[in-house]
């Protein structure tokens, strides 16, 4: 390989990627024309200088530990070029003991890549602090199903409210398909295939899920498929909502007020009957009534002697 003229020699000359040999005491023995063009130095004035003056220091470090071992080392170098212009350059490093040299190959980073890469994971550590966040704030569980791989993960509230173990459960909603009540089994559970290339865009049930104590609780549950740009279904994400509580008091207040129709239903039947029996004493008492007014228009007539209104008396009476 230190031979100028083996094909080697001329690959690595040539080449306009970053490539370069070093010897065992890590003097440069050649250079790429992309070394030459990025660093901004002849490649003849590079020929013998020693690493260091090249790479930092601990870069140095690594490559000794590399020919000592017989093996390979990555590590990144900061340069700036005659041109002014700096950099970075992730350089992969292996000793080939048979050519006693190093050889070296790199790639520049580019910059606006990595900021943009940061940003990205920045963005990412954001929602994912906002996520953890949420479900901290909220009782729901949030689950997340990946309809490519069918894995399903639930956040930290359902060891919370149903005591189960968080995480991903993989397998055909198994997991979820095994706690769902059998007699809502068949309305409630959903399959990969059908969600996957279906036309479903938005689902939501109501049903019982068993908890890891053996009870059941009353989940409102719903969920949004996510979709490729051809309809493809490749995920589907959800909240599933504890409403036992509420649901119980619902069905308090519905027995409260099935109690109060009854309660009703009877007031308007004695009403009724209150009513009717005030209309028979009313007709009952409409006789003797009238025959008392007889009487005193009997003792208000002057023609009537007190004798002989002593004898009506008894017949009006009995009348």
């Amino acid at each position: 390989m230190n031979d100028k003229n083996t094909c080697g020699y001329q690959i690595i000359n040539n080449s306009p990627e970053l490539l370069c040999l070093f010897d065992r005491q890590l003097n440069v023995i050649m250079a790429s024309n992309g070394v030459e063009k990025l660093y901004g130095f002849e490649k003849q004035a590079l020929r013998g200088k020693h690493i260091s003056e090249w790479f930092h220091s601990d870069n140095a470090g690594l490559l000794r530990k590399a020919i000592y071992e017989g093996n390979s080392t990555v590590f990144d170098n900061d340069f700036g070029g005659k041109s002014g212009l700096g950099g970075t350059v992730s350089w992969s490093a292996s000793w080939m003991p048979e050519e006693e040299v190093m050889f070296c190959t790199g790639r520049k980073i580019n910059t606006e890549t990595v900021a943009v890469e940061s940003d990205t994971l920045h963005s990412l550590e954001k929602s994912i602090e906002r996520f953890e966040y949420v479900t901290e704030a909220t009782t729901d569980i949030i689950w997340d199903w990946n309809l490519e791989t069918n894995e399903v993960y639930y956040s930290g509230n359902i060891k919370k409210s149903f005591g189960h173990t968080p995480g991903i459960n993989s397998g055909d909603m198994r997991f979820f398909a095994q706690h769902v009540h059998p007699d809502d089994r068949e309305r409630v559970v959903l399959y990969a295939d059908p969600v996957k290339y279906g036309s479903m865009t938005h689902w939501t049930e109501k049903y019982r899920f068993r908890k890891a104590n053996g009870e059941y609780a009353i989940v409102l549950d719903k969920g949004i498929v996510i979709r490729d740009e051809k309809g493809v279904g490749i995920r589907m994400i959800g909240a599933m909502q504890d409403i036992t509580e509420l649901t119980n008091h619902e069905n308090q207040i519905a027995r409260q007020n099935e109690k109060l129709k009854e309660h009703a239903n009877k007031l308007n039947t004695l009403n009724t009957l209150k009513d009717r029996l005030i209309a028979i004493l009313a007709h009952d008492l409409r006789g003797p009534l009238s025959s008392l007014r007889g009487i005193f228009d009997l003792f208000q007539d002057d023609n009537i002697s007190t004798h002989e209104m002593l004898n009506l008396i008894p017949s009006v009476v009995k009348n």
